[in-house]
């Protein structure tokens, strides 16, 4: 059985940011039943980090090797790398990222094909 929830002294920047976010077609207690549940449903989502801890690194081993395909400027390449991971092969075309990786990360053991198919 629902019950009923009372909120007062609500911020007002916080009651502003409520007021234009919620779409007209729902009153304000549809509206808040929803960032309600919402709110739950996230605190019961499993992070898939939760109870875990990063790979370390020992000297010169790494725990993981990847490749980094469509690798664009590299952002996954520098989160793995962050956690232990090893570059093993690299792919991508466009000119300008291949650019910017090579710069970012100076390495010639990446392939990187800057013609389009």
């Amino acid at each position: 059985m629902p019950h009923d929830i009372l909120i007062r002294n609500v911020p007002d920047e916080t009651y502003k940011a409520l007021s234009e976010l919620k779409p007209p077609e729902l009153t304000q207690t549809e509206f808040l039943r929803g960032v309600l549940d919402d709110a739950v449903l996230d605190s019961k989502q499993l992070s898939i980090f939760q109870n875990r801890t990063p790979p370390q690194q020992t000297g010169d081993k790494t725990h993981f090797k990847f490749i980094d395909l469509f690798a664009g400027i590299g952002g996954f390449r520098c989160a793995m790398t962050a956690v232990g991971g090893e570059c093993v092969f690299t792919s991508e075309w466009d000119k300008h990222a291949v650019k910017t990786y090579k710069e970012w990360y100076r390495t010639d053991s990446t392939y990187m094909e800057t013609s389009h198919p």
